[in-house]
């Protein structure tokens, strides 16, 4: 073939792959013509040959990103789970990767080289085989990893040594020979062989050669790390009925690993190595022990990892009733919050129609479902209430849960092929959901607003409408339903133009049958609604975009139906639970309450039914009293005044004061009644947060706003409330007359004086923003120092006293640098007991904000010169504070870093340039950038080459460091590539 290529087309290129060292000679010999042609050979081992005019590259593995796409081009049919689990036995050898996929396909298991060839062509390449060599290789391979550098007498090699047969001398001549064969590698004193696809091959032929005996006793019953570590390997035999057998063994009734809450985490972290060799013993295990564990057993860390492990054994239908029930028990253990990694979280991933990771059939769970939801359990409930809203749900957040489970082949669960199976999914648990409803249990409110938030996924994303229309069909026609009918008339407005056939027929007729009747089907539609549905409400005359004419059309309709719910007090009686606990609502409750109070001729009858209601509550939205109230002004200010007046003497009223006051506007007697009502104790400090709403204070004068705020910031839980307000009242003093905000600063100045601060220390990061801004702007009007001098030298001592721990002072005290830099400075500038400045220094070096800046860089380069003076204790304060660089503009994206004008203009008129040019250094070379320290140091000498002052000591002093560093970057990098070294020794587990 050479020949003849040569001879027809000399450009041509041959490529021979498995080619011998003998058979490449060969070839090269052969293809020595003057126009030879271009020659490649392929081999796995080509020793130590090395032909005349024969060019050696070695191809390393490749990264897993390039075989995950490799095998997602070639093998569509495999999931994502097998691919992963292929990548990771292939160990970037793309040969090794392919021939498992190959096998999967087939049906073969994902964990184990089944290619012959190709196996014997990693193993053996093109080399004699050797008994020896196999069967150190299948000893080795017993383990995950082992320790490889100690050949001592009670070693790992030792006993693996024995396992194989062979002497010490023996096992490490053919572990250096696996190595040489790329079949073994080395962190340090730890070795593994790899790729894993050929070292569980071989760890399958050693458990069948080595009697189970022999296993138990030098690994199982060995020393602990190689017990974990021979565990690991088991765990991806599950095929080898050697493997089973050791795994059924200790997990067995009252054996080794059998109780699951009572192994320490060594022995667990067994347990779960080797549950997916025998997944049918494992979850009998946890059945033992759940029958005797305790509630707080149950709710310990360990159960989340045994949860993880139940739902991969819930992944084969057999299994997965017998799961399902461990599972409950644990979701009803544990303490109810909405944390993500909920026991109810994994649990309920397994009833979604795609992605579930198991195979149960559409019966198995709506067994599960159905027996919890009737259950006469609340908690049981609970639990299914959850799983149906999973069932009914068109998407699944939980759909990258899929675990690893040993090397079993797995895809994603059962999922539907046809619109027909999804709808064979769906309709059963509709069914249910709408069987529930019409029985009008305890579940069903909650069921009622599960269905119709998951209304329109299933109707327009999962295209089921007609199967939807069936069911919804089938609810009670006496059965008000206001949130299912709102999600239809969502679906009409936002999906119109996807509609089929047919579907916007059936859509009206559903909206008609859900219509509704009367008037407590009005409110509880138009304004209680719950969920999504209390933002929106589209009309049949509403598009898309007309968000603003919806918004007017749904609160003249509130008012409307708060006037016609006049005449029916009965009604608004029995809905005012609802009302006081309604979320969703928004204005459109404040809308319906003002109607209310327009409307009723005895309003003042109405208010005792409201006192009534607040006084069963701890909590309630009072958004239906204020409307109300807004209304009752309308008609009789007076008569509102005096409910007010009587209020600040009611305990009830108290608690909800400073709200309806503020929702019915203030003004002088009204800002005197929420002082006094304060200082009564009736009223907590905690509601005043309601001054920040609706421009609420905008009716009353300084001096007024300046009473409440003393009055809130009396104590010290009001201080942070006081802070807020005021945040709102300057925000709006923008249109207020410049009087106004004058007098506002002098006010804002004055509580700037007298405020502790450690009232307002670390109360996170938005508090601290609008904390900022009202000193900003106090400081910025303040006109002199001495109208702030106060509240700094307040703001220092706190400082002082918390700076180790307090990060936030330079953010506070910016804006004095900023406006008073002189005068800030000089307050700052106090050396400490040892007469350094290094306090000082870390209240200005503090962060300002979330840059990296600090109170010094806002101060003017010509303002710092001239506040230093001749002091050199105050360029050196000053040096360890400013700036540090600046960037300077190049072909460079980022530009290039150049040390600051302030820094060298302080450097060159020092008096002590060496010791100052010292700090300069300790900054540079101290200052973080992404990488290694070495780095820095790098990024420092290349600084300190290409800068220069036109001084001659301080840039030879420059010069002089640049050269020194050359050597410290040495060292830097020999201990950096040092610590590396001492990073691998980790092992391969």
């Amino acid at each position: 073939m050479l020949d003849a290529l040569a001879a027809s087309d000399p450009s041509s290129v041959l490529v021979v792959d498995n080619c011998s060292s003998t058979l490449h000679s060969r070839l090269a010999t052969g293809n020595a013509a003057p126009t030879p042609t271009r020659l490649i050979t392929v081999e796995y081992d080509i020793r130590d040959d090395d032909p005349e005019g024969t060019n050696f590259y070695r191809l390393e593995g490749v990264s897993a990103e390039i075989i995950q796409k490799i095998l997602e081009r070639r093998y569509p049919v495999l999931t994502s789970i097998d691919i992963s689990t292929i990548v990771n036995f292939s160990d970037g050898n793309s040969r090794v990767a392919l021939a498992l996929a190959s096998t999967a396909t087939k049906g073969g298991e994902l964990a184990a080289l089944g290619d012959e060839t190709l196996f014997r062509r990693l193993f053996d390449q093109n080399q004699a085989s050797s008994d020896e060599l196999i069967r150190a290789a299948e000893a080795m391979s017993l383990l995950y990893s082992f320790n490889g550098s100690d050949t001592g007498p009670a070693s790992e090699l030792s006993i693996l040594a024995k396992l194989a047969d062979l002497s010490m001398r023996a096992i490490t001549r053919q572990m250096s020979e696996l190595k040489n064969r790329g079949l073994l590698q080395s962190r340090a004193e730890w070795r593994a062989v790899l790729p894993h696809a050929v070292a569980n091959r071989l760890a399958g032929q050693a458990v069948t050669a080595i009697s189970i005996a022999d296993l138990t006793t030098e690994l199982l019953q060995g020393p602990e790390r190689m017990a974990r570590s021979f565990s690991r390997r088991l765990g991806y035999l599950h095929h080898s009925a050697v493997a089973q057998s050791l795994a059924s063994d200790l997990l067995a009734d009252g054996a080794w690993l059998s109780d699951v809450y009572g192994l320490d985490d060594f022995r667990f972290g067994m347990f779960e190595n080797l549950a997916p060799v025998v997944p049918a013993e494992a979850l009998a295990c946890f059945e033992r022990a759940f029958w005797v564990a305790s509630e707080e057993q149950l709710r310990s860390y360990r159960s989340q990892a045994i949860a993880t492990i139940l739902r991969a054994i819930a992944y084969e239908a057999a299994l997965f009733d017998r799961a399902s029930r461990l599972l409950i028990r644990l979701v009803e253990a544990e303490e109810k919050d909405s944390s993500s990694d909920s026991h109810l979280a994994t649990f309920a991933s397994l009833f979604h129609c795609f992605h579930s990771g198991t195979h149960a059939s559409i019966d198995q769970r709506y067994q599960v479902v159905e027996r919890l939801v009737q259950s006469a359990e609340k908690s049981q409930q609970d639990v299914g209430l959850g799983l149906l809203e999973a069932c009914l749900s068109d998407w699944n957040k939980y759909q990258s849960l899929e675990p690893d489970f040993g090397a079993h082949k797995r895809d994603h669960g059962w999922w539907p092929r046809s619109l027909d199976e999804m709808m064979a999914w769906y309709r059963p648990f509709l069914s249910l959901a709408v069987k529930l409803i019409n029985g009008r249990g305890d579940v069903a409110p909650r069921i009622e607003l599960m269905l119709a938030e998951a209304m329109r996924g299933l109707w327009t994303s999962r295209g089921i409408w007609r199967t939807l229309q069936s069911e919804i069909e089938n609810i009670d026609a006496s059965r008000q339903w206001p949130e299912g009918w709102l999600a239809l008339r969502t679906i009409r407005t936002l999906d119109e133009k996807h509609f089929e056939d047919g579907e916007r027929e059936a859509l009206d007729a559903l909206c008609a049958k859900l219509r509704p009747a009367d008037l407590a089907g009005n409110i509880r539609s138009k304004i209680l609604a719950r969920g999504s549905f209390g933002a929106e409400d589209y009309s049949d005359d509403d598009t898309i975009d007309d968000v603003h004419a919806r918004h007017h059309r749904s609160h003249d309709e509130a008012v409307e139906l708060g006037r016609v719910a006049a005449d029916d007090l009965a009604t608004v009686s029995a809905l005012m639970p609802q009302f006081l606990t309604n979320s969703s609502g928004g204005l459109k409750v404040l809308y319906f309450g003002k109607g209310l109070g327009e409307a009723f001729v005895r309003p003042d009858q109405v208010i005792g039914m409201f006192r009534e209601e607040l006084a069963k509550v701890d909590r309630a939205s009072v958004g239906l009293v204020t409307g109300f109230l807004q209304g009752w002004k309308l008609k009789d200010a007076n008569a509102v005044e005096a409910f007010f007046e009587a209020a600040i003497i009611d305990d009830v009223w108290g608690r909800w004061f400073t709200y309806l006051q503020c929702g019915v506007g203030l003004d002088s007697r009204a800002c005197q009644r929420l002082i006094q009502i304060l200082e009564s104790g009736r009223a907590p400090v905690d509601t005043y947060t309601a001054l920040m709403y609706g421009r609420a204070t905008d009716p009353l004068t300084v001096p007024e706003i300046v009473r409440l705020i003393q009055a809130i910031s009396a104590t010290r839980a009001g201080v942070p409330v006081a802070v807020e307000v005021l945040r709102m009242v300057i925000f709006s003093s923008a249109e207020k007359p410049k009087e106004y905000a004058n007098e506002l600063a002098l006010a804002v100045c004055a509580f700037l004086q007298y405020m502790n601060w450690a009232d307002v220390a670390n109360r996170g990061v938005n508090f601290d923003a609008e904390l900022q801004g009202v000193i900003k702007f106090a400081v910025k009007r303040a006109g002199v120092f001495d109208a702030v001098r106060q509240s700094f030298i307040n703001l220092l001592a706190f400082g002082r006293s918390s700076a180790g721990k307090y990060r936030e002072f330079g953010h506070y005290a910016g804006p004095y640098f900023r406006f008073f830099p002189k005068d800030a400075l000089d307050l700052v500038f106090q050396p400490d007991d040892n007469g350094r400045y290094t306090t000082g220094l870390r209240l200005v070096g503090n962060a300002l904000g979330r840059r990296i800046e600090t109170p010094v860089k806002n101060i003017e380069d010509c303002v710092l010169v001239e506040w230093c003076g001749g002091s050199e204790d105050r360029r050196r304060f000053i040096a360890n504070a400013c700036k540090l660089y600046e960037k300077v503009e190049s072909d460079d994206e980022d530009g290039i870093l150049e040390l600051s004008a302030i820094l060298l203009a302080l450097a060159v008129s020092s008096t002590n340039k060496p010791a100052f040019l010292n700090i300069l250094f300790d900054r540079v070379e101290r200052s973080s950038i992404n990488g290694p320290y070495s780095s820095n140091l790098i990024r420092a000498r290349e600084i300190y080459f290409r800068t220069r002052t036109g001084n001659d000591e301080v840039d030879q002093l420059l010069a002089t460091r640049a050269q020194q560093l050359t050597g410290e970057i040495d060292a830097q990098l020999a201990a950096e590539q040092a610590e590396e070294e001492r990073e691998g020794r980790n092992s391969f587990e």
